[in-house]
């Protein structure tokens, strides 16, 4: 399981279509996958919420992407070019996502790879415009829809994919002999995905499901709780990130309703201990990286520590996601970087077939040992053990309560 986030790259060559003499891939350092065609630095183009409901997680994706910057400049840029950073402001609002990547985009300066937001709601509708220009886009935002390398031919998924951390809860949930499950998700276009995702998921494993609904904004969700208690499942999986996880949580504790809760993470990335009560936690495991566990080997390697005390700097010492929802973020650059050095291009075209080909790891990406990407599939894969379930609490007092689900 590779880890990987602050890593000068060793000068090695990923992927069989490139094929180098040892003398030329390794006769410089900072140099070394240079851009032939282009100079100056390497413009990148964030988009994340600076205001509006999602500002917390646009702010604290954003500290992400800035550590990454720092990381990849350090080690010689990409293709040899420091990297300078813009961002513009989403509003986490769709409509305000699109004019603010089409005002980016038709600027003076076309930007060489463009991180549209952290989250579905800006990365979904802003996917087509980038598709239009022609630009390198790599997002964390987990939305299957986006693996579309058809549609959307120069778009990379770094995050955990919604097929892979669904596929964990569900063998979580087979060890568990559960039989029934109570699904919980949004009333947004992730949670429509989840729901769908889930279904087929559950379905295969024999699983029987029913599911509410909650609006983005929910403050109280008593009534759609009380719907699913009436249909008594044997447990209740909730895949909630942002406000409405937590009138859910509350939701529960309210109805007197001790049924096992499995949040995966999407509603681990939320700061659960700062949210609700200690009694609406209670009976409940949460799906988490590894790496964000206590008393992990991964939790403490190098990489992890030189991303945590990043952002601990960035963001006056207060970490609120989980490491998926910064870790995703950080990894876009790192996986750029890679590709340049494959492709000794930053030519759109160069890096996505340099992407195809990216197998191993950078030295510093937080994830599974192999990427993944092909030509037909855009996002990174994750095994089923590459994901553990602990009970919820705080990050820094966790203690995994069992072997990872696919041992």
């Amino acid at each position: 399981m590779a880890i990987s986030q602050h890593r000068k790259f060793a000068c090695v060559t990923f992927g069989a279509a490139l094929t180098i003499s040892l003398t030329a891939a390794c006769s410089s350092s900072s140099s070394d996958g240079a851009d032939k065609a282009k100079s100056g630095p390497y413009q990148v183009t964030g988009m994340f919420a600076r205001s509006g409901l999602l500002e917390a997680v646009g702010t604290n994706c954003l500290a992400a992407l800035r550590v990454a910057v720092d990381t990849v400049n350090r080690s010689g840029g990409i293709g040899g070019r420091q990297v300078e950073l813009s961002v513009v402001d989403s509003k986490g609002d769709p409509a305000q996502a699109v004019a603010a990547a089409q005002k980016a985009l038709t600027g003076s300066q076309k930007p060489d790879l463009f991180i549209p937001g952290c989250t579905s709601v800006e990365a979904v509708p802003v996917a087509p415009i980038l598709t239009e220009f022609q630009v390198l886009s790599l997002s964390s935002a987990i939305d299957p829809s986006l693996n579309d390398p058809q549609k959307y031919p120069d778009h990379f998924q770094t995050g955990v994919s919604l097929t892979s951390l669904i596929a964990t809860v569900v063998t979580r949930l087979t060890r568990d002999h559960i039989s029934k499950v109570g699904l919980v998700v949004p009333d947004t276009q992730l949670g429509h995905s989840s729901q769908k995702e889930y279904a087929k998921q559950l379905s295969s494993a024999g699983i029987g499901l029913e599911t509410v609904q909650v609006p983005g904004d929910a403050t109280d969700a008593t009534s759609q709780l009380d719907k699913l208690r009436a249909k008594a499942p044997d447990a209740l999986v909730v895949g909630i990130n942002g406000p409405a996880v937590v009138p859910v949580l509350k939701a529960r504790t309210k109805l007197k309703w001790k049924v096992r809760l499995y949040g995966d993470t999407n509603t681990s990335a939320n700061d659960l201990t700062s949210l609700v009560q200690p009694a609406d936690l209670e009976n409940s495991l949460m799906e988490y990286l590894p790496e964000e566990l206590k008393g992990d080997p991964l939790s403490r390697s190098s990489a992890v520590t030189l991303l945590k005390n990043g952002l601990l700097s960035r963001l006056g010492g207060n970490i609120l996601f989980g490491l998926p929802t910064y870790s995703a973020v950080f990894n876009t650059l790192l996986i750029a970087q890679a590709a340049a050095k494959i492709a000794k291009s930053t030519a759109t075209q160069d890096m996505v077939k340099a992407l195809e080909s990216l197998n191993q790891t950078p030295t510093d990406y937080i994830g599974p040992d192999s990427i993944g990407f092909t030509s037909s599939r855009h996002s990174v894969q994750w095994p089923v053990d590459h994901l553990v379930f602990a009970p919820a609490g705080s990050r820094s007092n966790l203690v995994v309560d069992s072997a990872p689900v696919g041992s």
